[in-house]
């Protein structure tokens, strides 16, 4: 992955902040989803109640869902939306 985006980098040097910036948007995203989603097994996965009270109490947990919210915000491509085909009523 590093070279392709020196690949990239090397194509046009003047692009290089935005690919460096999309480069780590996407790694964050990326870590923050595999391990919220392997702690949350792994807690799922034990007996012990503490550790489902502790990942119920992370999720809810202001800063938690403030980070995920920001990264979701930020770091996430917004596509438009496709307009709705109109048909012409049958006559």
């Amino acid at each position: 992955m590093a070279a392709f985006i020196v690949w990239l980098i090397g194509l046009s040097p003047a692009m290089a902040p935005l690919i460096g910036v999309l480069a780590l948007m996407g790694t964050l995203r990326t870590i923050n989803k595999i391990l919220f989603t392997f702690l949350m097994d792994i807690s799922m996965t034990t007996k012990t109640k503490y550790d489902d009270d502790l990942m119920a109490s992370l999720s809810k947990n202001k800063v938690y869902t403030s980070v995920c919210y920001l990264l979701d915000l930020f770091a996430s491509i917004k596509l438009p939306e496709k307009a709705a085909k109109v048909e012409a009523p049958k006559a």
